[in-house]
């Protein structure tokens, strides 16, 4: 686990700076200068291009990481591989501009009623679509070479500071909503910009395409049917990951999308470990899985399962025992309807972590064509039960869909790997996780309130956060967590 910890940890590092940042524009500096009908605004926006992105992007970022290995030799530019993963979507680009167009009258039909203000800007939707793809290659490509740092620093730190820039912009009345917009979308261009100067900074910007290396057949029928596979799946997760938001845009307006975007944001600062192993772990995996290394591939598998469950049940716990004193820094009190939506979000993250390298697995090996299946099915289901709960439940009904959604996910892609390829992620530590994060919230439930939320966050942190760390070291749930905690404790001792 060599590469994707020591990568994991530095991403994890700079992936939780930019939550302080991100923490900082939603939690106070969004609502301050922003209302919840202009933040619902921006996240639906971004919301339908997600849903719209893989479509047009043809499954490069897959293609990308699982066939780089074939190319790669950097004293050769890599056959030209960037220059082709850059050409590759022009096809699904034209092909969505076409639906697009096509289906507008549809899309203003659908939320004219309890959204009209999307509707005047729904042709932003267009360079988003865009710059998702080809950051989306570029993030492929950097983390195909196991450059995952600098990427990291531009999308969860850069782009985030360039948000909180706008946004005071706006609330200082320097620019308008239809100046705020446009940047907005803008800020997701500018990471593309910054990522292509630093493929070109570290060498490996090769444009020039190998046409003998690239003039197989087999290969090109191998790579389309590969991308067709990875469009289908990737298009159906994007619907599964954004329809809560689009569906309470439809059903309830902007402002309660607003809200909810909030308390999303809340639930998935739990998933950030995940993310950073993510970024990495997809090229490890696709090089064990083309060597027949099966044995490294399930050791990762349980592995990144009990360390990524270890962290995300810590940081639930921690956020839930401090939920009304989040909610007390919020200068709205309009957002306090997002708690249970934090709640349940959070659990279908920890669901999420716990399946680990699961779709990894499925993706890069034989197995690939099952995800059309296992993701269709999904969509479906979140699409009756958003249809079913947020009517009656509101923004809560569409954070329970998502938590019943993703643990059925991971629960068919465990047993679909577990079934052909004798793998599965849990393990006694993961019992162990469970019984610490009850005792930790049976604590929690014993503590009086400390009389205001500055001095009541940091000792209920301290005093919950502690004992869990403390049972986890002593009950020995990961090797590679004590590890980390002993290292620590020499460097202070030696201090």
């Amino acid at each position: 686990m060599g590469v994707v910890k020591e990568q994991s940890i530095r991403v994890t590092i700079i992936t939780y700076v930019g939550v302080l940042v991100g923490a900082f524009n939603l939690l106070w500096l969004f609502p301050y200068f922003l209302s919840e009908e202009i933040i619902g605004l921006l996240k639906t926006i971004e919301a339908v291009a997600k849903i719209f992105f893989p479509f047009a992007a043809l499954g490069v970022a897959a293609v990308c990481i699982r066939f780089f290995p074939k190319f790669r030799n950097s004293e050769q530019g890599h056959a030209g591989f960037l220059g082709v993963m850059l050409l590759f979507p022009l096809l699904g680009i034209l092909a969505f501009l076409l639906f697009f167009f096509l289906f507008t009258n549809q899309i203003e039909i659908w939320y004219s009623e309890n959204s009209p203000l999307f509707i005047q800007y729904l042709y932003w939707i267009i360079p988003l679509v865009l710059f998702f793809i080809y950051k989306n290659v570029l993030e492929a490509y950097t983390s195909s070479l196991k450059r995952t740092v600098m990427p990291s620093l531009i999308r969860e730190v850069i782009m985030r500071v360039f948000f909180s820039g706008i946004a005071i912009a706006f609330g200082l009345h320097l620019i308008g909503l239809d100046q705020l917009v446009p940047l907005y979308v803008g800020g997701f261009g500018l990471v593309v910009l910054l990522l292509l100067l630093y493929v070109k900074w570290i060498g490996e910007l090769s444009l020039k395409i190998d046409r003998q290396q690239w003039a197989s057949k087999p290969l090109w029928k191998e790579v389309g049917n590969y991308a067709m596979y990875s469009l289908l799946t990737g298009t159906a997760w994007m619907m599964v990951a954004n329809i809560d938001s689009l569906m309470i845009t439809k059903f309830k307006g902007l402002e309660d999308t607003g809200i909810y975007s909030i308390a999303l944001f809340l639930g998935t600062v739990i998933e950030i470990p995940r993310r950073a192993v993510s970024q990495i772990s997809g090229a490890v995996v696709s090089d064990d899985i083309q060597a027949q290394r099966l044995d490294k591939v399930a050791k990762l598998y349980q592995t990144v399962s009990i360390n990524q469950l270890l962290i995300g049940a810590l940081f639930l716990v921690g956020i839930w025992v401090n939920i009304d004193n989040i909610f007390d820094l919020i200068p709205d009190e309009d957002y306090r309807a997002g708690k249970y939506v934090v709640l349940f979000i959070g659990l279908s993250r920890v669901f999420d972590m716990t399946g680990s390298i699961n779709g990894d697995i499925i993706t890069y090996s034989k197995y690939y064509r099952y995800n059309v299946f296992i993701i269709t099915t999904l969509v479906g289901i979140t699409f009756l039960t958003n249809y079913l709960l947020i009517p009656p439940l509101g923004i809560t009904g569409a954070a329970i869909a998502t938590a019943l959604s993703i643990l059925l996910f991971n629960l068919i892609k465990g047993i679909l790997i577990w079934w052909n390829m004798g793998m599965q992620p849990l393990s006694k530590g993961t019992v162990k996780v469970i019984g610490i994060a009850g005792i930790c919230l049976g604590l929690n439930s014993l503590l009086p309130y400390m009389g205001h939320f500055l001095l009541d966050i940091p000792i209920r942190s301290i005093l919950v956060g502690g004992l869990f760390v403390a049972l986890a070291y002593g009950w020995k749930v990961s090797e590679e967590a004590n590890q980390l905690v002993n290292n620590v404790l020499i460097k202070v001792l030696k201090k």
